[in-house]
């Protein structure tokens, strides 16, 4: 016995003027035998037959009957685009406020950054000017330093000390900017990170889909034409060829 898909609209109650038939075995000439036989493949189906479904972790969809196992990739995977555009959302959500505020910080930063460097580059020149003046006067046929150049000397140290304190200070605001836009860098990646973990976690057309063994129940089975039928053949000497789709 082997299964065959053959329709009822397929089957016709008369044959060709010129077949013939095989030898019936005597059991199907009884019209008892019928009955069994309609019981036995009913407990058949119940007990060895199933319908296999698949089930996508990713999606929860499950494929729906006679559905190829690409075809249902592809249809989920639509499904999973949908899905994921709308995760991604999320996430782009979630993080575009700690976003925002690193940026936020960034600006300030620069700005801060921009003020120290113009200070510190200030208070440069302002110190040059001011020794160059101490040592002129010192250097201009004076015998003895005079208690302005003395002034002029002290001022130029005191103002070669706030060149020394803007200038690290600019440092410092540089350093605090540098460190900012890693942070930016930082959280950038892990957005990227944590999006691309999901699309490999819920691409459809890889994925491992699970498979679903649904058996029948008694009550569902329902025979709904058993009887004899003769299948045609092609008779050539010994050679015998299907003569049935």
């Amino acid at each position: 016995a082997f299964p065959a898909e053959i329709d009822e609209s397929d089957l016709v109650k008369e044959s060709e003027s010129n077949a013939l038939f095989g030898e019936l075995p005597k059991a199907a000439g009884q019209a008892k035998s019928y009955a069994a036989w309609k019981k036995e493949f009913g407990e058949e189906v119940y007990r060895n037959q199933k319908l296999e479904l698949f089930k996508s972790a990713s999606t929860g969809e499950i494929s729906q009957v006679h559905e190829s196992e690409r075809d249902f990739r592809v249809r989920i995977s639509q499904y999973g685009r949908e899905q994921r555009d709308e995760w991604t959302a999320k996430l782009r959500e979630k993080y575009a406020k700690k976003m925002s505020a690193i940026e936020d910080r960034i600006r300030r930063a620069e700005e801060k950054l921009q003020r120290e460097q113009q200070q510190a580059q200030q208070q440069k020149l302002q110190t040059a000017i001011s020794v160059g003046a101490t040592i002129l006067g010192a250097f201009l046929g004076r015998k003895a330093v005079s208690r302005t150049t003395i002034g002029r000397a002290s001022t130029a140290m005191r103002g070669a000390s706030r060149a020394m304190r803007e200038g690290k200070e600019a440092d410092l605001a540089e350093d605090n900017l540098e460190a900012l836009q890693q942070q930016l860098a930082d959280l950038e990646a892990e957005f990227k990170a944590e999006a691309d973990a999901y699309v490999a976690k819920n691409d459809a057309m890889n994925e491992t889909l699970e498979t679903l063994a649904i058996r029948p129940k008694k009550t569902n089975i329902s025979v709904r034409l058993f009887a004899l039928a003769w299948a045609p053949f092609w008779v050539r000497g010994e050679e015998r060829q299907q003569a049935w789709k």
